[in-house]
């Protein structure tokens, strides 16, 4: 995780390939997530960049 911030519900991912990806709160509750488990994602272009996605 580069950096999250649960007041504002977001924050960014560091990639396997060195990119950043936005990650919003929901797909981190809908994965079940605590700190400092790893999260196998699934990527979606926008237009705004590289976005975590929910399964």
């Amino acid at each position: 995780m580069k950096w999250f911030k649960a007041s504002k519900g977001f924050g960014f991912v560091a990639l396997a390939d060195g990119a950043d990806a936005y990650l919003h709160m929901r797909v981190v509750e809908a994965a079940g997530c605590r700190s400092g488990a790893h999260l196998k994602v699934i990527l979606e272009e926008r237009p705004k960049g590289r976005q975590v996605a929910q399964r």
